[in-house]
């Protein structure tokens, strides 16, 4: 009887810090993002719970006890929102998550968390009794998410921006106005509405130092008419092709929409702005975020910048979750090879099995996208490692294809940062 005794106590030692590490998070867990109110700050409102069961025949539970219990649950629930269930999370990887879980524990210590607090709401946004010993709140705070994340870089549990630039390189960004008809993103920019719009994600994305391209200082149009005759079935997007012209890794897309009323003699005013981001070289959608204003009166640019504010912190996550992907799953190049007259159709197949062969030496991963006798489209996957900048694969692209004895010339046509254009003369 001894010897299970003994055996309980020493199993209940081993599980007593995952216990007391479960007992730690909050109970809650509900919380919702309210608005981003500056490129450092967000405002969360979460719900907290609260249980107060004293002992004996005439004690009654406290109000005030059950009050304390829930907003201290109510702010771990913050944090663990944006840890774990914002869109996107701040722990955005499983490798990340688990280099969290040791330090899980004394992260949720209330006076932790209270460091990253600038702001807590006096009153409740609402307080419900559950029960005769348990209630649950809601409850707004404004925590400074910049200074967590650095925190957390810091401890090695998040991966710094800093060490995925140093595997990929440098990304840039360009901001346009959203344009789907005959009119160009630049001139959009001439309205003032939209002239915000670029102004408060540019400077979003400049507070946080990612390299931002400015279009309307790029003289790029010749560029981009050879581009865009250059690629067979493109669409005629404005965006797109001034973005592959100019030379961005990603392109940032974004609409403004003003809806005002009266109420009584006052004309308010509310914004809702819609943010997209596409990767360059393939016009992939990478994600997209609305955000919202109040609805209040004054000028309408104030309530552009906030709606934009809302969408734009979210999309940034996004952006950096595509680029950790980046690193595990290589750097991913669109290439195209242009076959010019001279090739029969023996040859040009002659010539695809041949690059199919080079491309599975030299990458992760690589996807046809179009194979015919004048074009081959390619998405390539390649180390970060050997291959950081496109003329370092176009560079062992030739010197395969010269190896590999195949027929013809390869040429290159244009490089723009992750998309290659090639011509292979006869």
């Amino acid at each position: 009887m001894r010897v299970l005794i003994t055996g309980v106590f020493i199993i209940s030692l081993l599980f007593m810090p995952f216990i007391h590490a479960q007992e730690n998070l909050p109970e809650s867990r509900e919380a919702v993002l309210v608005e981003t109110t500056s490129p450092s700050e967000i405002m969360v409102r979460a719900k907290g719970i609260g249980h107060h069961d004293p002992r004996g025949w005439f004690r009654r539970p406290d109000p005030e006890v059950m009050n304390e219990r829930a907003e201290t649950d109510a702010l771990k629930s913050a944090f663990y929102f944006l840890l774990f269930n914002a869109d996107p999370p701040i722990l955005q990887t499983s490798q990340e998550q688990a280099e969290f879980q040791p330090f899980q524990d004394t992260f949720f210590e209330p006076e932790n968390l209270k460091q990253y607090v600038s702001w807590i709401s006096p009153n409740y946004q609402s307080r419900v009794r559950v029960d005769k010993t348990t209630i649950k709140i809601e409850q707004t705070f404004k925590i400074n998410k910049r200074l967590l994340v650095d925190d957390l870089v810091r401890q090695n549990i998040v991966t710094a921006r800093e060490d995925i630039f140093e595997q990929i390189g440098l990304p840039m960004i360009m901001v346009l106005p959203e344009s789907s008809d005959e009119t160009s993103p630049l001139d959009r920019l001439a309205d003032p509405q939209y002239r915000k719009g670029a102004e408060v994600i540019e400077s979003y994305l400049t507070s946080r130092q990612y390299e931002v391209l400015v279009p309307e200082q790029v003289q790029a149009n010749n560029s981009m008419q050879q581009t865009a005759a250059f690629m067979s079935g493109m669409d005629d997007d404005f965006s797109y092709q001034l973005a592959l012209s100019i030379g961005s890794d990603i392109y940032v897309t974004y609409t403004v929409n003003i809806e005002s009323r009266n109420i009584g003699n006052t004309r308010v005013s509310k914004v809702s702005a819609g943010v997209r981001a596409y990767e360059t070289t393939t016009a992939r959608l990478l994600g997209s975020e609305t955000g919202y204003s109040e609805e209040r009166p004054g000028g309408e640019l104030p309530l552009i910048e906030e709606a934009m504010n809302n969408a734009i912190d979210q999309m940034l996550g996004k952006i950096t979750a595509y680029w950790k992907n980046d690193l595990q799953a290589g750097i991913q190049y669109k290439v195209i090879f242009s076959l010019s007259g001279g090739f029969d159709g023996t040859t040009a197949e002659e010539i695809t099995w041949g690059i199919s062969d080079i491309l599975k030496r030299m990458t992760t991963n690589y996807k046809e996208n179009v194979i015919t006798d004048q074009t081959l489209d390619y998405l390539v996957w390649c180390s970060p490692e050997q291959y950081q900048r496109s003329s370092d694969v176009y560079r062992s692209l030739k010197e395969e294809y010269l190896n590999a004895g195949l027929p013809g010339d390869l040429e290159r046509s244009a490089i723009n940062r992750k998309l290659l254009l090639l011509n292979i003369r006869g």
